[in-house]
């Protein structure tokens, strides 16, 4: 994993990290989290595979993005904004241009956690009591759109 050896190159390396590179390290961390969650819950394989899609999927992660804007600082914003107005190569047919974005701005938000080395915000804004009704809801239902309740096992990177 890359830890730069300076505050400096932190800001730096950010700077110049492509909105792919970004998204791209994002959507694997976002997933391999989604991935432990959800086999904290469940050990049959055909649950395990169709719980994380329905949580790593962009129309998910779209919604998830709007529960956390409120809750990110100035410079998250930057990112999320930065990686959400990339024009996209190719749209799922079952996702709207705009949910893509969204979901591309929340990857490359992680993204970002990720090469700061700062997974402890990540976990923090995903336990936000905000975001875990959200969460639980894909656990707890058969359909994405699950009834709501708190999240009893914590996710972490």
């Amino acid at each position: 994993m890359f830890k730069p050896s300076s505050e400096e190159n932190i800001s730096k390396h950010h700077q110049s990290t492509s909105t792919f590179t970004l998204s791209y390290l994002g959507d694997a961390c976002y997933e391999l989290w989604c991935r432990k969650l959800v086999t904290h819950r469940y050990s049959n394989p055909n649950q395990v595979h169709r719980k994380t899609v329905q949580l790593v999927r962009c129309q998910s992660q779209s919604k998830l993005i709007e529960l956390l804007l409120p809750l990110l600082t100035e410079e998250e914003k930057k990112v999320y904004t930065k990686g959400k107005n990339t024009r996209p190569n190719n749209v799922p047919k079952s996702a709207t241009v705009e949910e893509y974005r969204k979901s591309t701005g929340f990857e490359c938000l992680v993204g970002y956690w990720l090469i700061r080395d700062e997974a402890e915000r990540f976990n923090e804004l995903m336990n936000d009591e905000t975001v875990l009704p959200f969460i639980e809801s894909f656990l707890t239902s058969s359909s994405s759109l699950g009834q709501s309740s708190c999240l009893t096992e914590e996710g972490t990177f």
